[in-house]
């Protein structure tokens, strides 16, 4: 999900790469998916996520499609689901004002429709995309965390996959600043690799040597942004708890070992 590339203080917004190819074959399998969730059915060339799902599911080019649609559709199901879940377990109303931050292509965005939600996201195709297709209103992220600009404030911000892409210092700022998007007693979700991923992705665990509590990989799906701001982040409970306290004034409701596809750490905290 794709936010953030920092050139100094330039808030130019950044612009997608990379474009696959929408087939009349794609189309029609997506709309398939799409049915069975009553979704839209549409796909940006530049939906990173998708692109990425595509080039490294199945083997032949017809399966490649299909295994990455099936993907697309049923995840994206299934964590909107786990954000409505996670609303309800917070005891937030079905009104509360909802953000998404780094929100892509609306891969879980278009899931979302019944809730009172904002997207957002760094690419301005993404934006447009949100609101004209999906119909789902959204706002731009900017390139520096203090030049964000989100509008008014929100009873719940969620950020799924973000913050395990951010290297040390914009982790913090955008802590800030996100935090500060939030209403009293605003709720902010976001995920991390932590402790469970680096033992099950040897890469990140490569990057923890000597005790130390973060480490970061160049390199993600989204190619359009530059490795040195935006990679593979992995963080133990030790450096997040730090961030949280040195750049919000929230505290933490609850932090759960691999709560997203069991794979990154979920982590909860509250603004007074």
């Amino acid at each position: 999900m794709g936010l953030v590339k920092e050139l100094g203080r330039n808030s130019t917004p950044v612009r997608s790469s990379q474009a696959f190819e929408t087939s009349d074959f794609l189309q029609a399998l997506a709309k398939v998916w799409a049915d069975r969730y009553s979704v839209s059915p549409e796909l940006h060339e530049y939906d990173h996520i998708f692109g990425h799902l595509v080039a490294r599911l199945s083997t032949g080019e017809e399966m490649k499609v299909f295994e990455a649609l099936k993907h697309y559709f049923e995840n994206g199901a299934a964590n909107a689901q786990q954000v409505r879940e996670l609303m309800t377990s917070l005891g937030l109303p079905k009104d509360a004002k909802v953000l998404e931050f780094a929100s892509g292509y609306g891969r879980v965005t278009r899931h979302l429709k019944d809730l009172n939600l904002v997207a957002c996201d760094i690419h301005p195709e993404a934006v447009s995309f949100c609101e004209d297709v999906l119909a789902v209103p959204a706002i731009p992220s900017a390139s520096a965390p203090e030049d964000w600009e989100p509008g008014e404030k929100y009873d719940f911000i969620f950020a799924i996959s973000l913050w395990s892409h951010l290297p040390d210092g914009l982790f913090q700022r955008w802590l800030s600043s996100v935090c500060a998007a939030l209403k009293p007693d605003g709720y902010l979700m976001f995920s991390t690799h932590g402790a469970h991923a680096a033992s099950v992705v040897p890469q990140l665990a490569e990057v923890l040597k000597d005790g130390q509590q973060y480490g970061y990989l160049d390199g993600s799906d989204q190619k359009d942004l530059d490795p040195s701001i935006y990679g593979s982040t992995v963080v133990l409970p030790t450096y997040v708890i730090k961030a949280i306290y040195d750049a919000t004034n929230a505290r933490i409701v609850s932090f759960k070992s691999a709560g997203w596809w069991g794979l990154q750490d979920e982590w909860i905290i509250r603004v007074p």
